[in-house]
């Protein structure tokens, strides 16, 4: 296939995909003038896109995303069980676009009408970019198969799931988590796929971060970056010998990157914080989760053989390991106790954030069938060549899929996986 013919089907997948999520606004967009109680033209029927809506116009209005509103907690939630990173930085997008001396002053200078605007379109936007970043990624995970690529980005064009997270007129924080998903598993597959120590530890701490971003921002997150730990522990055990102390290396980096970068939501950002409230105690749990994933690469580290250039530093470095150690050790008890308050509220309060039945959950998760293929190949790939890259798109599609089982809302995230699963596998 030539590389015109590549590109012109890929802008016809992209096409597909945008009609799929922009079809519907004759639906959810009001004629002009049609709205008797006032100037919005929008219908927002999605209890999850009110919650954004609400949060952005009290960010707007307050100067920080609110973490407790009575308004929503209908005397049922102490606090909003929801991670406040997406609502700032839509908050903070739509006062640096649309804020106007002319606009609502209780909304810091921003009309409502054109906030909706704004909202409304940020599914299509995020998905033109998530797009991008998978059909980038299934090009790594293939190594250049361009038959497989277009088959992973129509895939994910198309999908039920997917399009219905990216659909215009609704405002679902899964869309921006896409792209960071997807470019988490691009630098997760280059950095396996890397024979020299300045590619792998360069993609392991991008790899890092993202996957920071992605915990501070989807509560799915930190449990979407264990397959890649996992990955680079099979290869620091089974790799090549003179890859594995580069890879032990890129493995600590990665966990503790994305701890550290996971505490987003602790710092003193354009949010309200709540001490000991649930999304205190849940990004420690999720960073915590993170940080013991650098457990066994601090051991290997540790026990790695030393050259007699080297052995005056290891006092040092077993100083160094000891404290992440004892860190994890002390850590562990706290984190599980910090989690079980969140997803008990979590728990809860499904009736409040939109959350269906398990029976629906598994509905909006076979209804594409890239899932079942998916788990399939990716097996398949993993019996067959037993590498790191596989056993993560294995791991990826296995996670990703008890999560849309738990909640339905991450089925986009299943998708995402199991097209890139699928296409590396072909």
């Amino acid at each position: 296939m030539g590389r015109n013919v590549f590109a012109a089907l890929l802008v016809v997948a992209l096409l597909l995909g945008l009609a799929a999520r922009i079809g519907p606004i004759s639906e959810r967009r009001l004629d002009e003038g049609a709205n008797e109680l006032g100037a919005s033209r929008w219908i927002v029927d999605d209890p999850g896109t009110a919650l954004h809506l609400r949060r952005i116009e009290l960010a707007l209005a307050e100067g920080r995303v609110p973490q407790h509103d009575p308004f929503q907690a209908h005397g049922v939630l102490p606090e909003i069980p929801a991670l406040p990173v997406f609502d700032a930085l839509l908050a903070g997008l739509a006062e640096r676009w649309l804020a106007s001396p002319s606009g609502d002053p209780s909304l810091g200078g921003v009309d409502e009408e054109d906030l909706e605007a704004f909202a409304a379109w940020v599914g299509p936007v995020a998905f033109v970019f998530a797009f991008a970043a998978l059909a980038w990624t299934a090009w790594i995970a293939t190594r250049g198969a361009p038959f497989a690529v277009l088959l992973a980005a129509l895939g994910f064009a198309l999908a039920p799931a997917a399009v219905t997270a990216g659909v215009v007129g609704r405002l679902d924080a899964a869309a921006l988590a896409l792209v960071l998903f997807a470019l988490l598993v691009r630098s997760t597959q280059v950095a396996l796929y890397a024979e020299d120590a300045l590619s792998t530890i360069l993609e392991a701490l991008l790899a890092g971060v993202v996957a920071g971003l992605l915990a501070s921002m989807s509560a799915a997150g930190p449990f979407l970056a264990l397959p890649t730990a996992a990955a680079f522990l099979l290869r620091a055990l089974r790799g090549p010998i003179a890859l594995r102390p580069m890879t032990v290396r890129a493995g600590l980096l990665f966990s503790l990157v994305a701890a550290f970068t996971a505490r987003l939501p602790l710092a003193d950002g354009p949010w309200e914080s709540l001490p000991g409230g649930l999304v205190e105690r849940w990004t420690f749990a999720a960073s915590d989760l993170l940080l013991v994933s650098a457990a066994p690469f601090a051991l290997l580290l540790l026990t790695a053989p030393r050259d007699e250039a080297r052995k005056g530093r290891t006092l040092a470095r077993i100083m160094m390991l000891a404290g992440v150690l004892a860190l994890l050790v002390f850590e562990m008890p706290r984190a599980w106790s910090a989690a079980s308050a969140p997803i008990e509220a979590w728990w809860n309060a499904r009736h409040l954030l939109g959350i269906a039945s398990a029976f629906d959950s598994a509905l909006a998760l076979t209804s594409s069938v890239l899932m079942p293929c998916a788990a399939l190949v990716a097996t398949l790939r993993l019996v067959r060549e037993r590498d790191a890259a596989s056993l993560h798109l294995a791991l990826l599609v296995f996670v990703s899929t008890v999560l849309a089982l738990v909640e339905h809302r991450t089925s986009p995230l299943c998708v995402a996986a199991s097209a890139v699963a699928l296409a590396g596998g072909i």
